[in-house]
């Protein structure tokens, strides 16, 4: 064993898993393998050739082991310990800069050098295994336990009853719009008014609930419930799950009992995702469109190196979150109104795009163009914020008169999963992917309450009248309407009701929330 430390380069690929391993850890409990798979590939994929290219140039494995861990750490270790990109500032990149030149001297010395790094590779090969026994030991005993206990999509919601099989029927598009707040909210918090904004689209034949709430106060139960067309307490029954396991409320947002619905009659399922995991991509969609398409984890892992401080500073290359979340809701927009041009096919289809939009972190300015991390701190966070949600208005208005030029029935759905956080519970709004907290949503206020769960609900049916809203609707009843409507389900209305769940130690027990919101 002492020679195997010694002389084979380990040092290099057991830093490579010291980079993703202790964060999967971390995350077991909402990371697919496959996640984890892509990940170590293609960070072990990288190590390997490194470390071929330095064995030819340092000339001897020990050697090539050492100097290719000071690059691992340069690249993937220092930056994210000094600064999130584009925060680095002068002296952060000095210090950056510094290291690295002082790793090329390294490499530089180590061809030179008579020594063998044996002892080196001991010490490091050792540390570097000790480092990666908790974490491992944390995924061994987590998959283990989630071991056959994880029930499958259409256990938890079995496909809908057939109904008379229709021989056509409206495309649907399901645009939801991710904490785009209600308008009492818009109103009370954000001082804007977006009535013009709902009494466009009852110009165009929507109809809107003025006082819409979400089912549940975060985005993977929100969307579960509104595509599973039901609430989520069978997850609660599960005796065998573990109650902290949010896979089998992923996995029935991918494999969801509306698309199967819609698929099962003959409907070309078209995907618009983000770069959040669970909708990234459909299990049963046809097509996929997203930017930068890639496993979250991978996305995460990529953004913590040297590259994106990179991107960040130049803005040349994508790597930056802020920059690429910019780029990718134009992209979503510009892609959604070419598909609402184009796409002539006699067909029918659903199209569900899931956008991040008026989500942190704040990227757009009104008129649509990139926000700079300067320019966003510039502003308050209610100036940001209605920013992103003028542009959207801006942008959706567009979109439905084009999709209403087009010459299929359509069914639209404009929606929110969830409304804003208030801003005592929220997290880093700058950051990609680091807005939320593990708030303790039973200690919220009425007014924190009203904020979070207020959201927009509008739908338009074939015909002005075919889908009416209540004052106070909820996501949750949207398919059933629509599939009692034009497909002949049975499937009866459900009570509109809103609920919280405490934290995100306890992601299935359920508190009826509806009281508080009238």
């Amino acid at each position: 064993m002492r020679e195997i430390l010694a002389r084979w380069p380990l040092a290099p690929f057991l830093a490579g898993l010291n980079l993703f391993i202790p964060y999967a850890a971390g995350n077991i409990a909402q990371l697919e393998t496959y996640e984890i798979g892509v990940v170590a590939g293609v960070v072990l994929g990288f190590v390997a050739a490194l470390t071929l290219l330095l064995r030819w140039v340092v000339g001897s494995w020990p050697k090539a082991a050492m100097c290719g861990t000071a690059i691992l750490y340069v690249l993937f270790i220092l930056p994210p310990a000094i600064a999130k990109p584009g925060e680095a500032g002068v002296l952060g990149w000095l210090v950056m800069l510094s290291v690295l030149g002082l790793t090329v001297y390294f490499i530089v010395q180590s061809r030179r050098s008579r020594s063998d790094y044996r002892l080196a590779n001991i010490v490091v090969n050792s540390l570097l295994i000790g480092l990666l026994i908790v974490p491992t030991m944390a995924i061994v005993q987590f998959s283990y336990g989630a071991l056959g206990s994880r029930p499958a999509p259409n256990a938890l919601f079995p496909d809908i009853p057939s109904a008379n099989k229709v021989t056509d029927g409206p495309d649907i598009w399901h645009f939801v719009f991710d904490r785009y707040a209600g308008a009492e909210t818009l109103r009370e918090v954000y001082a804007y008014d977006n009535e013009p904004f709902l009494a466009a689209l009852r110009s165009r034949g929507f109809a809107v609930a003025n006082a819409a709430a979400a089912n549940y106060q975060r985005t993977a139960h929100s969307l579960a419930s509104t595509l599973n067309l039901d609430f989520l307490d069978v997850f609660a029954a599960q005796g065998g799950m573990m109650q902290d396991d949010l896979l089998p409320l992923y996995r029935s947002i991918r494999n969801n009992r509306a698309a199967r619905f819609l698929k099962a009659r003959d409907y070309r399922l078209i995907h618009f995702g983000p770069w959040w995991e669970p909708t990234r991509r459909s299990d049963l969609a046809d097509t996929h469109v997203n930017y930068l398409d890639m496993p979250d984890f991978l996305r995460l892992t990529l953004e913590r190196s040297l590259l994106s401080h990179v991107a960040a500073a130049t803005g040349l290359m994508p790597g930056d979150g802020r920059s690429d979340q910019c780029r990718r809701v134009q992209f979503q927009f510009d892609g959604l109104d070419r598909l609402a041009r184009e796409d002539k096919s006699s067909g029918r289809k659903q199209v569900f795009a899931h956008l991040l939009l008026p989500h942190p972190p704040f990227v757009m300015k009104a008129d649509g163009t990139c926000k700079s991390l300067a320019e966003a701190r510039a502003l308050s966070r209610v100036e940001n914020y209605v920013a992103q949600v003028t542009y959207a208005n801006q942008r959706i208005l567009a979109l439905l008169d084009t999709i209403a030029a087009s010459d299929r029935p359509s069914v639209v759905i404009v929606q929110a999963d969830e409304g804003p956080w208030p801003e005592a519970l929220a997290g880093d709004e700058a950051s990609l992917g680091l807005d939320t907290s593990n708030a303790d949503w039973t200690t919220a206020s009425t007014e924190q309450l009203h904020e979070k769960m207020l959201i927009l609900l509008a739908v338009k049916g074939v015909l002005p009248g075919d889908l009416p809203l209540a004052p106070r609707a909820t996501p949750v009843n949207l398919y059933r309407q629509i599939f009692a409507r034009y497909f002949g389900s049975d499937l009866p209305p459900l009570p509109d009701r809103s609920f919280l769940f405490k934290d995100r130690s306890h992601p299935y027990q359920f508190i009826d929330v509806t009281d508080r919101l009238h």
